[in-house]
């Protein structure tokens, strides 16, 4: 018989990590025709500042793509972590928790750099040239 915590975390997990997986893919989707969204914007003469920032900084456009393929293995990761859970594997705990673990370093790391690369945009895009 198993716990009903485990087949509660078990679910949970699943659907988190379904959710995950579909949002992660969009974020690729989006990520990779941001080009081609912007070159669009150009043409009809509507373009934010914001859109402009985010072309004219190459760092930027990689951390959003490396971010969301990390978050795409990491909801893939949670959906086999928690059908083992499920199956009560001990492996499938052990993955939870690796999982866990994980995912918070990556929130960390993921947001140190995030801050990182806007403020070093930011601060470029502030600096006038003088003359």
């Amino acid at each position: 018989m198993r716990p009903t915590a485990i087949t509660v975390i078990g679910i949970i997990g699943i659907v988190l990590g379904i959710l995950g997986l579909c949002c992660n893919i969009v974020g690729i989707v989006g990520a990779g025709s941001l080009p081609m969204l912007a070159e669009m914007a150009q043409q009809s003469g509507e373009q934010s500042p914001e859109l402009q920032q985010m072309l004219n900084n190459p760092a930027l456009m990689r951390y959003t793509m490396v971010s969301a393929i990390v978050g795409l293995v990491l909801s893939v990761w949670m959906i086999v972590a928690s059908i083992l859970l499920l199956g009560m594997k001990p492996l499938g705990y052990t993955l939870m928790m690796a999982n866990a673990v994980v995912l918070l370093l990556w929130a960390i790391v993921g947001t140190i750099v995030g801050i990182a690369i806007v403020g070093a945009g930011r601060a470029r895009s502030s600096v006038s040239p003088s003359r």
